[in-house]
């Protein structure tokens, strides 16, 4: 099938499977055999919006706030689509979404919006309806005046991909509830709080939320924050935030773990801190016995950047559980309150771990 998009832009599309567009480039088409192909995700795709069609520009002057929010109300008042941003610098203050509506872009690169006010820039409430969603292959900049990239209220099924985001005053993501929702091959760059989750009363537990090869740089509070949730996968990530000489600073804080039992709170896999300030890993309580894995993982401690925890455990709760495998970590453990496992192969540099109150310790090496 094809649609006409406006502004001569014609693309040509395909439906490859249950959840893939495939959009050839229309200036590809009849021309070279070997034509642009991208993907954008398909569930629950209805109609593709092209924004300069219906008066947005890109020209990192023109602000385009009403006329976009106007736009995002007729798609929903339509049901949901996919409003795509093609390759400009796009102005606006606050926008809000709350039905089914994609977000996509020609790359992190090319295709930007740009806060203007000092407000969140984009918020989806889904608040009692939970419908599923994506954003890809854009760029949200702060300018140092927006506060909030993304504000999330209640996603469920969310698919984050291949964003930039940077330069907002409080939060690059903050949500509050989500389910089932994927982060990945992303940055988030020069914001206080990188990505934070909590919950609260009436609203989704954060459950089953999965972070991947994501980059998080010069967050000067946290670059992950989570608050009352389970399972939360870090998996293939850089990390390096924080603020020298302040533990209440660092690359991942997560706190009331587990509040409904269900018994696993952290897993993270493979990932990289390099110039941790303040904490590496601070796992602060839970509510019910929760297991928290560490494996596989790379703790760099570079002295100027003042004393640092690698990781810091403080649970209340007895039978909170930290199994630390194969890992490299140039700095202090703390673990109080909990049983603490490190298995073999799992080396500790610099200084000697504190394992208070830990029933079980096997080969620990020290270099």
């Amino acid at each position: 099938m094809s649609k006409e998009l406006g502004n001569n832009s014609l693309i040509k599309s395909t439906i490859v499977s249950n959840d893939r567009l495939v959009i050839v480039d229309s200036e590809d088409i009849g021309i070279n055999s070997n034509p642009k192909v991208k993907t954008v995700s398909y569930s629950l795709f209805k109609t593709f919006y092209n924004v300069t069609s219906y008066g947005v520009i890109g020209d990192n002057s023109t602000i385009n706030t009403t006329i976009l929010q106007n736009l995002i109300n007729t798609i929903t008042s339509s049901g949901g689509g996919v409003l795509y941003f093609p390759s400009g610098v796009y102005k606006t203050g606050k926008i809000t979404i709350n039905k089914t509506i994609f977000i996509k872009g020609d790359g992190k690169v090319n295709s930007i919006i740009k806060g203007i006010t000092a407000d969140v820039l984009i918020e989806y409430d889904y608040s009692g309806s939970h419908p599923n969603s994506s954003i890809q292959d854009i760029q949200l900049d702060g300018n140092n005046i927006a506060t909030i990239g993304l504000n999330l209220l209640e996603i469920a099924l969310y698919d984050f991909t291949n964003l930039l985001i940077k330069n907002f005053t409080s939060h690059g993501i903050k949500g509050l509830g989500a389910l089932e929702a994927t982060l990945r091959l992303s940055q988030i760059y020069n914001c206080p709080i990188g990505i934070e989750q909590d919950w609260s009363t009436n609203h989704n537990q954060p459950n089953l939320f999965l972070i991947e090869g994501c980059q998080f740089q010069g967050c000067s509070s946290w670059a992950i924050k989570w608050s009352h949730f389970a399972s939360l996968t870090l998996r293939n990530c850089e990390i390096n935030s924080g603020t020298i000489n302040d533990y209440n600073t660092g690359c991942v804080y997560v706190t009331n773990l587990s509040p409904l039992n269900e018994g696993v709170g952290l897993i993270m896999d493979s990932c990289w801190l390099e110039g941790m300030l303040g904490n590496g890993v601070k796992v602060d309580g839970a509510i019910y016995p929760t297991l928290n894995v560490i494996r596989n993982c790379i703790f760099l401690h570079n002295p100027a950047n003042g004393t640092v925890r690698s990781i810091n455990i403080d649970g209340s709760n007895i039978n909170t559980v930290l199994l630390l495998d194969h890992c490299k970590i140039d700095d202090t453990v703390y673990a109080n309150g909990l049983h603490a496992e490190i298995r073999n192969n799992g080396s500790i540099v610099t200084n000697a771990p504190s394992l208070n109150n830990s029933s079980v310790l096997k080969s620990l090496t020290y270099l």
